[in-house]
This record gives structure tokens, C-alpha cells and sequence, in this order.
């Protein structure tokens, strides 16, 4: 997988993802709509989560979509909730604001890359 195109181009890398699932086409929808449907309140949660200092929820919601991420190929999320969830692992609380905020921005940019692709 090609991090380096991923990482400057488009929020999710299709080509890489399309040949992950054999280009099925219908596999594809199916997986950005759960994932829409599963995960736009994400950040949400995650923030939650860090506001009440919860470092066992924080951590599975963050280890959780770091997984989910890298498997739609959506490479700058998954290394953006890779730090934020390093930092909840750590407990470095006073720091991990700046993190947030860029975790939050690239799950906006996959949300709507996502709407995009499905045509709404």
C-alpha cells in the first residue's frame, strides 16, 4: 500500500482499496455506508470519552477505528487515531487536544469523500 500517495491525495485510497476487496464494486458500497452509519459520531464519542479522562474507552474507540481506517484504506485517518490513540495509552491528556482536532478534521474529510463516492 502506497502511504505516501494516500497521505497527500484523497481522504481514501480506492485503487488500494478497490484491490483489497477484488474490485466488487457492491462490497464497496456496502462498506462505506456501514461505516458512515457505524462511525460518524466518532469524534463525538472520542472526545467524550477524553473529557471524563476514560483511558479504557478511549482507547478501543480510537484502536477500533485506527483498524477500521487502515482496512478502507484511509490512510491519514488511520495515522491521525493512531496518535490521538498513543496519547490516551500514555495518558497525556494536557496534549492531546491538537490531535483531536486533527482527528476530527480528517474523519470529516473521509465522511465526505465517503458521501461523494455513494452518489449523495
Amino acid at each position: 500500500m502506497s502511504h505516501s500517495t494516500a497521505h497527500h491525495g484523497a481522504a481514501i485510497d480506492l485503487p488500494d482499496l478497490m484491490d483489497k476487496i477484488g474490485d466488487d464494486s457492491d462490497l464497496l458500497q456496502e462498506l462505506l455506508t456501514a461505516f458512515v452509519e457505524d462511525h460518524q459520531n466518532d469524534g463525538q464519542r472520542l472526545r467524550a470519552a477524553i473529557e471524563q479522562r476514560n483511558q479504557s474507552s478511549g482507547h478501543m474507540l480510537a484502536h477500533s477505528l485506527k483498524g477500521l481506517a487502515g482496512n478502507l484504506s484511509a490512510m491519514r485517518l488511520f495515522e491521525v487515531t493512531r496518535e490521538v490513540d498513543d496519547l490516551i495509552q500514555a495518558g497525556r491528556w494536557e496534549v492531546i487536544t491538537p490531535a483531536l482536532d486533527r482527528f476530527d478534521a480528517e474523519l470529516a474529510r473521509v465522511l465526505q469523500f465517503i458521501e461523494k463516492q455513494r452518489g449523495f
